[in-house]
């Protein structure tokens, strides 16, 4: 594996849909996510599945050449008590890279985040997946991607997600600076869209704001109304990108189900944006066959977000002062380390209910 090491630290600190349709969802989803609280506690346990690359939804992941990417695969890890921690040698900012080196002053760079469930080998071959789908469309940017270690329980994955994002945008930093002409866009499948988001955030927080152009979501795995103006996320997005689109369908039935039940919520992925959304964000509903369809060659929606590249303003981003500010180092990150109980019939549920979560995040 070809790999740089970069050790440097980071010194500083729509029109919404019918609303009767969404309160009705809501209590619907308020009993389901009540009743499913045992069970899904027994899935939730704080440790990888097994070790290793093994964690990987499939074994047919081996990919015969590293694609193009910020490499973190090693990074992190849980501890003996299942708490999320950096492994020895490894800094918060730091990333590596693998494959084919980054082209210089390229006009045009896509880095594509892959989803929950995904070692280190099949998080290459998700990248390469994605890179074949922008090539079907006769694309000339680069497409690479960020090759990250989420084989692990949801909760720990989510924890990892984040610890991710300073050293993404570490990476996003570094590269704008050596390349300041190039177009940097920014995509995230299922909990990838986690890491896109948590990204935004950091850089809001470092004041870079002219450093991505694109924020791409695709069957999002965050909450429906972490993007909207009074959101997590939602000001960081506005001041940190030109343009923000969302990509989700409203049957995906692992979101649906799934996320709801581990997160009591929808998803922007399944529903778009609950909420006043930022004024630089679109949702498009698409309808596939497969939660994992959307970033795949011949049956996603790529040509879609391409066609988005096109519609995009050529001026700087200039965030004004907004008192929605987020501060990504005060927020909350979820439950890290979190193992919740199982016992009864919840143990053989949580069981049923982490082979149904297989494929969520592919």
């Amino acid at each position: 594996m070809l790999s740089f090491r970069h050790t440097a630290q980071y010194a500083g600190g729509n029109e919404g849909r019918d609303s009767a349709r969404r309160i009705s969802r809501r209590g619907v989803l308020k009993g389901v996510g009540t009743a499913g609280t045992v069970f899904a506690g027994a899935a939730v346990t704080t440790q990888p599945a097994t070790a290793g690359d093994s964690g990987d939804k499939s074994g047919d992941c081996d990919v015969e050449e590293d694609p193009t990417a910020v490499y973190t695969a090693d990074h992190i890890d849980t501890d003996w008590m299942g708490s999320v921690q950096l492994v020895d040698g490894h800094a918060k900012t730091e990333y590596d890279r693998i494959g084919t080196p980054f082209p210089d002053n390229p006009d045009e760079l896509v880095i594509h985040c892959h989803g929950w469930q995904n070692g280190s080998e099949c998080g290459k071959r998700r990248v390469k997946l994605t890179k074949e789908a922008y090539e079907e469309q006769d694309y000339d940017g680069t497409v690479s991607g960020l090759v990250w270690d989420s084989s692990y329980a949801w909760w720990n994955a989510k924890d990892i997600a984040d610890k991710n994002a300073p050293k993404l945008a570490q990476f996003l930093v570094d590269f704008k600076e050596d390349n300041p002409d190039t177009t940097v866009r920014l995509q995230g499948h299922s909990l990838g869209a986690r890491v896109v988001a948590e990204t935004l955030l950091e850089l809001d927080h470092r004041e870079e704001y002219n450093i991505l152009t694109s924020a791409i979501f695709l069957a999002g795995a965050i909450e429906n109304d972490s993007v909207a103006m009074d959101g997590r996320y939602g000001p960081a997005i506005e001041r940190v990108v030109q343009h923000a689109e969302n990509f989700w369908m409203e049957d995906d039935t692992i979101l649906d189900w799934a996320f709801t039940t581990y997160e009591f919520s929808r998803a922007i992925g399944n529903d778009g944006c609950d909420g006043e959304p930022p004024a630089n964000y679109t949702d498009h509903e698409k309808q596939l066959d497969d939660h994992s369809h959307h970033y795949q060659p011949d049956v996603g929606v790529i040509p879609e977000v391409i066609e988005t590249f096109d519609e995009e303003t050529k001026t700087e981003n200039t965030p004004e002062e907004d008192e929605n500010a987020t501060d990504s180092r005060d927020d909350d990150y979820g439950v890290p380390g979190m193992t919740l109980p199982a016992v009864g019939l919840g143990l053989g549920a949580g069981a049923l209910l982490a082979r149904a979560w297989d494929r969520f995040g592919q």
